[in-house]
């Protein structure tokens, strides 16, 4: 004896609209769209390090000192993190003075401020800014 759901009729689904269609063929485009890009971009930019370089903003005074405010540039494809920028004030008989900085994190293309603090005054003296070190992420 056969059952009652094999004899009854299939029904097919309602027609889609047009509507329906041109949302799912956009959806789909935009899916395929983004991960092209993504495979793109992870075949472009082969890892390299970071290429960080600081650069003097303004020098100003803070207080019973000076502060020397910088911005760090990464101009690289890859993060640095707990970067540590070094400033130094040298007279003629050498270096006078240092500061360190901690920048937690510089994206890649990206800029990043901070600020160095002295006690002697930054304009009277050579001032040198660099970069000392990083770790990855």
């Amino acid at each position: 004896m056969a059952s009652k759901s094999r004899d009854a009729p299939i029904r097919l689904a309602p027609n889609t609209s047009l509507a329906e269609w041109i949302v799912a063929i956009l959806s789909a485009m935009l899916v395929l769209a983004v991960v092209g890009f993504l495979i793109y971009d992870g075949l472009r930019s082969p890892e390299a390090p970071p290429e960080i370089t600081v650069e003097v903003d303004s020098i100003q005074a803070a207080g019973p000192g000076y502060l020397v405010l910088f911005r760090a540039i990464n101009g690289g494809n890859a993060t640095a993190a707990e970067v540590v920028v070094e400033g130094g004030l040298e007279a003629d008989g050498g270096e006078v003075e240092r500061s360190e900085a901690v920048l937690d994190y510089v994206p890649p293309n990206a800029l990043v401020r901070g600020g160095l603090y002295f006690e002697r005054d930054p304009r009277r003296l050579k001032l040198k800014l660099r970069v000392h070190g990083y770790r990855d992420p």
